[in-house]
C-alpha cells in the first residue's frame, strides 16, 4: 500500500517570545495614527515609463514604500 505524504497546512507554534504584528512588543513611534497615507502616495507609476513596461513591480513597489515613509516622517 502506497501512503501519501500530507503536504497540507501545518499550524505554526507561536511562542510568547515571538514577535506578532500589531502587538506593541517593539517600542517605535506610530507615524500615522489615523492610518491614512493618501497624501504621501507617489503621484505617478514609475514602472511604466514612456510606454515601456519594465516588469519590475517588486523593486518599484519596495521603492514606493520607502518614498512614502520618507515623505511621512521627514516631509521629503
Amino acid at each position: 500500500m502506497n501512503k501519501q505524504k500530507n503536504y497540507g497546512f501545518i499550524e505554526p507554534e507561536i511562542k510568547d517570545e515571538d514577535y506578532r504584528f500589531g502587538s506593541g512588543q517593539i517600542d517605535v513611534p506610530i507615524l500615522r495614527l489615523d492610518g491614512q497615507w493618501d497624501t504621501f502616495l507617489p503621484i505617478d507609476e514609475k514602472q511604466n515609463l514612456n510606454g515601456l513596461e519594465s516588469f519590475n513591480c517588486t523593486a518599484f513597489g519596495i521603492t514606493s514604500q520607502i518614498e512614502i515613509l520618507l515623505r511621512a516622517k521627514y516631509n521629503l
